[in-house]
């Protein structure tokens, strides 16, 4: 399993893929405590909205091969998050 952030230069995300599963767990542990994921389509693929409170945190494109999870895809940069309000 894989994980790709883009912060844009905004916010923190990690600079390089974050690589095998118990690494990307605790990547996206790291969203903290409170915070609820709702299921929704982006651009026709899986993906779990994220928020704290009325605040979006990111949004995470799953990509699943043989029905396990290969692949997450974090957006993390404010300016593309605001297209999800």
């Amino acid at each position: 399993m894989v994980a790709w952030s883009d912060g844009g230069g905004k916010v923190t995300a990690a600079r390089r893929p974050v690589a095998g599963r118990d690494r990307v767990i605790r990547y996206v542990a790291r969203f903290g405590v409170g915070v609820e994921f709702a299921h929704a389509e982006v651009n026709g693929q899986d993906a779990l909205l994220a928020r704290r409170g009325d605040e979006l945190v990111t949004v995470l494109v799953v990509e699943v091969a043989d029905d396990r999870v290969i692949g997450l895809r974090a957006m993390l940069n404010p300016d593309k998050l605001s297209r999800f309000r």
